[in-house]
């Protein structure tokens, strides 16, 4: 049983582009970047690399990323003991849906105890690429909160005394009414993150939802201050430490790549709430 978390690629265009600049939207960067297959010593003598990549439809691409690390093995041959050297390469599967930038990576502990491991490393490979270099690229990744217990919160406080959320750099959909100014305005400063809190006697939750939602499918944070019944004290409420998991038996053939990134597409619509 294959067990998958989901997380959200980000790609940060200049802001001004170059004479020399390939002019892509940011999914196109992020789909040219990985079909180049990047390889990569991220640590000595640790190669990371993407391969094993296809298509699924047009939205779509399947890959394995893995890494490569040189071992010595005591084998008896011909008469004498020999310490003979051999490849280790562990890898595991990932697939991507192309149009929103989110990746679903299936969990192994030979590459790390966590998946945010092998996604940190996928950052890495990308931004290792001379592509992305020429194009003054950077690729950022980041887990996918599930906002639905963070929001059930917020529903049933009697009392929201501050709410603050933070956010980054523009990344094409992400813009909403709330975001929009604010990123903006990050990315005239040229700042990478920022920081709002909302404070007031009594706050409005609907508003606080959305921009909940927004936070959790942007790999952003959110945390409430709330009271849930008369007489208690008032507690703080975080979106983090969410993450999206679920489980798929294996990957056999097209059908199943197919079948994951129905699943992955599914999944993101239930947590923007649209």
């Amino acid at each position: 049983m294959l067990e998958f978390q989901l997380f959200r690629v980000k790609v940060f265009t200049p802001k001004l582009r170059g004479f020399f600049d390939e002019i892509l939207t940011p999914p196109e960067y992020l789909k040219k970047a990985i079909l180049l297959k990047p390889s990569a010593e991220i640590r000595k003598g640790i190669f990371w690399h993407i391969g094993n990549i296809s298509k699924i439809e047009e939205s779509g691409l399947y890959f394995r990323i893995g890494r490569i690390t040189k071992s010595k093995m005591e084998v008896f041959h011909d008469g004498n003991f020999i310490d003979q050297e051999f490849e280790f390469a562990p890898y595991t599967h990932v697939i991507l849906y192309i149009p929103f930038e989110i990746i679903a990576i299936a969990k192994k502990s030979k590459l790390s105890p966590k998946p945010i491991g092998i996604a940190n490393n996928f950052a890495k490979l990308l931004n290792k690429l001379q592509f992305t270099g020429i194009n003054r690229l950077k690729f950022e990744v980041s887990e996918i909160n599930d906002p639905t217990k963070f929001i059930e919160y917020l529903q049933s406080s009697i009392n929201i005394t501050k709410f603050w959320v933070s956010f980054k750099r523009p990344n094409a959909f992400d813009i909403n009414d709330f975001f929009g100014p604010l990123q903006d305005a990050l990315s005239e400063a040229d700042g990478d993150k920022g920081k709002v809190i909302i404070e007031g006697e009594d706050l409005n939750t609907p508003p606080l939802e959305e921009i909940a939602r927004s936070a959790g499918a942007t790999g952003d944070d959110a945390s409430a201050r709330i009271k849930s019944k008369e007489g208690e004290k008032y507690q703080i409420k975080n979106l983090r430490k969410n993450p999206v998991n679920f489980q798929y038996e294996a990957i056999i053939d097209e059908n199943d790549k197919l079948k994951l990134l129905s699943i992955i597409k599914d999944l993101y619509t239930k947590i923007r709430g649209k």
